[in-house]
């Protein structure tokens, strides 16, 4: 503890997560776990509402909301597999089918059509590029 011109200060090392959950908690409750307690289960605050909650925290979601979005999911994966797609292309992993029914894969369901030409800006660019370089090997071959 170090003197300060307010009081005293206490350090203390509190992951800021675990700050910002006790804080919103508290703030949504009325009751928080108390950080400066040596066993850990010491609550502040209104402990009729903790009671009453069971203790949840702000970032607990209750179990009937779990199961609630698990059959969600569940329904929506059955709606994309009825899709009217081909068996063969929906299995061949080299096609565009797959990709889009693949769940595995971050970019499922999200690929965009490769560009087969260039702009004419890219054309300039490519043309500056190719002289520029033809003008190099040139002139250290000379």
């Amino acid at each position: 503890m170090r003197n300060h011109k307010l009081g005293f200060v206490e350090d203390a090392a509190i992951d800021s997560f675990v700050f910002d959950e006790q804080y919103n908690t508290f703030h949504k409750y009325g009751f928080a776990a108390d950080p400066s307690a040596s066993a850990g289960n010491n609550y502040i605050g209104d402990l009729d509402v903790l009671e009453k909650n069971n203790g949840i925290s702000v970032y607990n979601i209750p179990q009937h909301e779990q199961k609630k979005r698990k059959i969600e999911k569940k329904t929506e994966a059955a709606e994309e597999d009825d899709d009217g797609m081909d068996k063969e292309e929906a299995e061949n992993p080299a096609t565009d089918a797959w990709l889009m029914k693949n769940r595995k894969s971050p970019w499922a369901g999200k690929k965009e059509g490769l560009q087969s030409e260039l702009t004419e800006e890219q054309k300039k660019y490519a043309e500056e590029h190719a002289r520029k370089k033809e003008e190099k090997a040139g002139g250290e071959k000379g």
